[in-house]
């Protein structure tokens, strides 16, 4: 079995799409028995992935209380709309936590074949009410070399662009190899999206350069995502919106959406709004990708009057419910497309205004592959990324600030400012083990 063996440097970056009603629950115990039937209060289902399988948009996944010794993920469908909600029984009954215990020993942990999080959750689907322990570290974009190779089709000191885990190595079983990379064959890789299993060959990449590697680990993956939603909105003529209105301004995935759609706005005469938090007023309005930029606390204060889409990448059910309960008819379509801002509250429900739906990066190149071929695609992604970088490498427009650190310690520090909202939006951590 042919083998490379990547070293790895990475920047952290993520998105994700799903929403619904509740409808059917499904119940998880230790003395449960997965089986076509298995899911009532009476007969329960023993794994929690199982129960998952099972379950429909807008279900509910309940676990009683016990230690699962198990890792799972709410998935993504072709679709893009996948809002379950899993949740201790505890928590249900009385709002209470850690009776349930998620345990990734052996499965997923830094010890395991495939180190990762215990729970893997999308956007709107929910997961609370656990005590969580023994998980693996989360996967990140970036560029490993290869220190050693028993295949042909790689040489020592090739570079490739991929999703890796948090760690100094890794060893990948190449698959439908060709000049372009390849993809891992590894078992436990088998069931992850293609975008998360293919490395490319920066040899071959049109788009590479050594010179801008800390660029290209932190913005890329976000490039993709904030490219075809670009395209899909110029396909829609924006929904003959005159405003578009931006949840979580201040994150790199809006200032990328923006300046992507910014040459069609000054044409069309049509409005762009940042909504961002009070302590990122500054920097948003200092990156002069919007006409005008407002705090959550000011949603009240839009205009009425004029025709708007919503791009919620915040994720926060509050600030969705706010932005419907003004704008009303005025809102003419509000498209999920993030997280940053991701809270417990449940999605609500009969919203004034179009239902918010979930933008689908993998539905919308599915479209664009019927209408170009693929190099059509790729001129087009390649010339889009290369004005970007323009833009991001002048001195007098460029506003990303890149922190390069290495080592565990470094890792775990920017980790948790991350999901502790302590990180600045200027700020890309490229980090190295």
């Amino acid at each position: 079995m042919n083998r490379w063996r990547l070293a790895a440097a990475c920047a952290v970056a993520s998105a994700s799409v799903g929403m619904a009603l509740a409808a059917t629950t499904f119940y998880v115990a230790t003395t449960g028995t997965d089986s076509a039937s298995c899911g009532t209060s009476a007969a329960p289902c023993r794994h929690i992935q199982f129960a998952v399988s099972k379950a429909a948009e807008g279900d509910s996944v309940r676990v009683k209380n016990g230690t699962y010794n198990e890792c799972f993920e709410v998935p993504i469908f072709d679709s893009g709309i996948r809002k379950i909600t899993v949740e201790s029984d505890g928590f249900a009954t009385n709002g209470t936590s850690g009776g349930a215990i998620l345990d990734g020993a052996g499965i997923c942990d830094e010890n395991s074949v495939a180190p990762g999080p215990v729970a893997i959750v999308y956007f709107d689907s929910v997961l609370r009410g656990f005590k969580i322990q023994h998980g693996g570290d989360a996967g990140v974009w970036g560029f490993g070399t290869v220190v050693r190779s028993e295949s042909e089709s790689a040489r020592v000191g090739e570079r490739f662009y991929g999703y890796f885990p948090m760690s100094s190595h890794l060893i990948v079983q190449p698959k439908r190899a060709d000049a372009a990379g390849f993809f891992d064959g590894a078992a436990h890789r088998r069931d992850l999206g293609a975008v998360y299993n293919q490395y490319a060959r920066t040899t071959r990449d049109p788009s590479y350069h050594p010179d801008t590697e800390p660029q290209q680990a932190l913005l890329r993956p976000l490039f993709g995502t904030a490219y075809f939603l670009a395209d899909y909105l110029r396909e829609y003529g924006c929904f003959d919106a005159e405003v578009v209105l931006v949840s979580s301004a201040s994150s790199k995935l809006a200032a990328i959406v923006a300046s992507l759609l910014a040459a069609g706005a000054k044409r069309d005469r049509r409005k762009f709004i940042g909504l961002t938090s009070a302590q990122h007023l500054l920097f948003v309005q200092q990156l002069g990708s919007y006409d005008r930029v407002i705090g959550y606390d000011e949603i009240a204060a839009l205009p009425t009057a004029r025709r708007a889409v919503f791009l919620d990448i915040a994720g926060s059910s509050a600030i969705r419910a706010a932005v419907h309960r003004h704008l009303g008819s005025a809102l003419k379509s509000s498209l999920l497309v993030g997280t940053t801002h991701h809270d417990l509250q449940p999605p609500e429900a009969g919203l004034p205004g179009p239902e918010p739906v979930p933008f689908s990066v993998s539905v919308w190149i599915r479209h664009c592959d019927q209408q170009w071929t693929t190099d059509v695609m790729r001129r087009r992604i390649g010339e889009a990324w290369r004005d970007l970088f323009t833009t991001m490498l002048d001195p007098g427009h460029g506003w990303l600030t890149i922190l390069q650190s290495s080592g565990p310690a470094a890792v775990a520090r920017v980790y948790g400012d991350l999901v502790s909202g302590r990180a600045r939006p200027q700020d890309g951590h490229v980090l190295a083990l």
